[in-house]
């Protein structure tokens, strides 16, 4: 009767360890979800203020006839357009590259540039 008892016992150990384990991963795996669709967001908020400095250049373009040197040069003629930044707060960086090239780079995540998680358009 007493190893009943105990078998009993242990049994029910093991049913609430096993419970407590699955609510805890099943807590980690929201949170990992949540983080994830969160650094989506950011992303996509990025690309999307990436496209609208990229129509402000176009229309710089449109007007002068050759890519912006620098963002002062955009800023000149469109204050609002230039001060883009990317889902993380910073400043979006602008490249020419050539006189009708120009690439746009965003530092991503880690908010520095020249690592893997940079977000970085050629147009």
């Amino acid at each position: 009767m007493r190893i009943k008892g105990f078998l009993a016992v242990l049994v029910l150990i093991a049913v609430g360890a096993y419970f407590i384990m699955t609510i805890k991963s099943k807590q980690v795996e929201g949170i990992e979800g949540q983080v994830d669709a969160f650094l989506s967001v950011k992303t996509d908020l990025t690309k999307t203020n990436m496209a609208a400095l990229q129509r402000a250049v176009n229309i710089y373009i449109a007007q002068v006839g050759k890519n912006p040197e620098t963002l002062q040069d955009l800023r000149r003629m469109q204050p609002m357009a230039a001060a883009q930044v990317d889902g993380w707060g910073k400043i979006i960086r602008y490249e020419m590259i050539t006189e009708d090239r120009f690439r746009l780079t965003s530092a991503g995540p880690d908010g520095v540039f020249r690592t893997r998680d940079d977000i970085v358009m050629d147009y």
